[in-house]
């Protein structure tokens, strides 16, 4: 006697390959779009994802001028954690994307591509030595009013 048809159907259901939703960036440091960044303070460029990721690649995209300066290898901080060490310039505007064109090694843990992510931000221009003065001034002033 052949199976019950919601039986084949069920089985049929259970041999097809489970997808798992892609990966997506949740936060990034700087964070897209950001103007202002302090370049001097900013060693390296971290992405968060919403899932455990392949700790083992990664595709940091883009190339010339708004492309950032490596300061050293990337690295994952924790499974979900990417950091990108660079060597920002001031005054400058910055853009590389997460997986794109032929390029799509951030991966899920279980596979799935992260959709291509751009990031774009810029830094601040360094204060001039008169701004830098009257703002140290003004630092000691304040010290020197209220904590003595």
């Amino acid at each position: 006697m052949p199976p019950p048809l919601l039986s084949v159907v069920a089985a049929a259901m259970c041999a097809l390959p489970a997808f798992a939703a892609p990966p997506t960036v949740l936060t990034t440091s700087p964070e897209h779009g950001r103007a202002g960044v302090d370049a001097q303070r900013t060693p390296q460029i971290i992405a968060r994802f919403d899932q455990p990721m392949r700790t083992g690649s990664h595709s940091w995209v883009g190339g010339g001028a708004m492309f950032p300066k490596l300061s050293g290898q990337q690295h994952w901080l924790d499974p979900q954690t990417a950091a990108l060490p660079v060597s920002l310039e001031p005054d400058h505007d910055y853009v590389l994307s997460l997986n794109g064109g032929r390029y799509h090694n951030f991966r899920s843990a279980r596979g799935e591509p992260l959709e291509p992510y751009q990031l774009a931000f810029s830094t601040r221009a360094l204060p001039t030595t008169t701004e830098h003065n009257r703002a140290a001034l003004d630092t000691l002033r304040d010290a020197i009013t209220h904590h003595y």
